[in-house]
């Protein structure tokens, strides 16, 4: 095999460089992608229209005074969370110090209704505010205040009411975690039952199922449900709901005779 010196070599590869097909833009020697252009520039064609370099200058926030920079709609980030929220971009604001000045005031108030938190509230539905420095419950900052602070660490500011928004004092105490867990199912707000967002059985159903032990099979009950055996299985031995009372007998009987009898017409249709 013949060797070439670098001489030829270099003239053959300087050839090749020649007649591949290059970008149309002038000065740009980037490899042809589509459209007579390279992939730079054909993707600055294709999302702004022009082959040129956007501008990456962000402006400023449309709001007088504001001088952040603007995120979306003509607006920073902040107002224009407040835009998206109420309507328009200076909506949802208060003064510094509004909301402790209310805290301070609410402490003062003696009734025996609910006083409703009237600012920011959780996904839980509980007051926000901010106190020292930190964000708290504001129920909790309220009963501190007028209550003196938890005698321990583990107790929570808990509602005599049963109103996740109140803030009056006369219905806030320190509670453990299993007396405040007590009043939720006392007030009917404990997250069970048909309450829970993943519950699949109602309480009519749990009653048929347990009316139904020792009388039909845990698979044949599980499948009428959409439920698992396993399921079918905690209900009987009360793992799970467990709380919720056992119906009279002739009342779940009733509804036992009307599940049988739809059963026994999904069978024959089969």
């Amino acid at each position: 095999m013949t060797q070439r010196s670098y001489s030829e070599l270099a003239d053959i590869f300087e050839g090749m460089a020649v007649n591949k097909r290059c970008c149309s833009i002038p000065e740009c020697r980037r490899p042809h992608f589509g459209r007579g252009l390279c992939q730079m520039h054909y993707q600055r064609w294709r999302r702004h229209g022009s082959t040129e370099a956007p501008n990456r200058v962000r402006p400023s926030c449309s709001i007088e005074g504001c001088g952040e920079k603007a995120f979306a709609n003509g607006y920073c980030r902040a107002h224009n969370w407040r835009y998206w929220k109420h309507g328009h971009p200076l909506a949802g604001g208060k003064p510094r110090g509004e909301i402790q000045k209310y805290i301070r005031k609410t402490t003062l108030v003696v009734t025996d209704e609910c006083i409703l938190w009237p600012f920011s509230k959780s996904a839980k539905g509980y007051g926000r505010a901010s106190w020292k420095g930190r964000d708290f419950n504001a129920h909790r900052i309220v009963c501190e205040l007028v209550h003196g602070k938890p005698p321990t660490p583990k107790h929570e500011a808990a509602h005599l009411c049963g109103n996740r928004a109140c803030v009056n004092p006369g219905h806030l105490q320190w509670k453990t975690h299993a007396e405040n867990v007590a009043d939720r199912v006392v007030h009917g707000t404990e997250n069970r039952g048909e309450r829970c967002g993943a519950a699949r059985l109602a309480e009519s159903d749990v009653h048929i199922i347990r009316a139904l032990e020792g009388r039909v099979r845990q698979v044949d009950v599980a499948a009428s449900f959409g439920v698992s055996a396993a399921t079918i299985c905690d209900i009987w031995q009360g793992r799970t709901w467990g709380w919720l009372q056992k119906q009279m007998e002739m009342e779940a009987g009733a509804q036992v005779a009307d599940w049988l009898r739809r059963a026994a017409k999904r069978d024959a249709a089969a």
